[in-house]
């Protein structure tokens, strides 16, 4: 039996949470999907619940999706983090703030899933 663990989805309502929480939890190795939209809820979600990954969207509004991401770094650098980008830049710029993964929108989700529980099974 598979080790199972909490994770976290950082977003704004949407379809794109929506969509996300739904195939997270189908993942075999997900117990808990946890939600926030602001990167201070997020902060307070990782430190109570200890997820295992993040997904943050990089489309939250202001710089909360970098400010997670910068936070994540230096609170629990053991959690993986995924930043999904609307535009390049944003996956350029998930990717030099250390992401554990960035991805764009619009992955087929057969594909998303397959990423997702690669990272879990790290």
């Amino acid at each position: 039996m598979r080790v199972q663990v909490p994770v976290l989805v950082v977003a704004r309502p949407g379809p794109l949470r929506d969509g996300l929480v739904a195939l997270l939890k189908a993942l075999p190795q997900v117990s808990t999907v946890e939600q926030a939209t602001t990167a201070t809820a997020a902060i307070k979600t990782v430190e109570s619940q200890r997820p295992a990954l993040v997904l943050v969207d990089s489309g939250l509004p202001g710089d909360d999706a970098w400010t997670v991401l910068k936070q994540l770094k230096t609170r629990r650098p053991a959690v993986r983090c995924v930043v999904l980008s609307d535009t390049v830049q944003h996956y350029r710029q998930a990717e030099a703030a250390g992401a554990s993964r960035a991805l764009l929108t619009g992955i087929p989700a057969p594909q998303l899933s397959v990423t997702l529980e690669g990272l879990l099974g790290a």
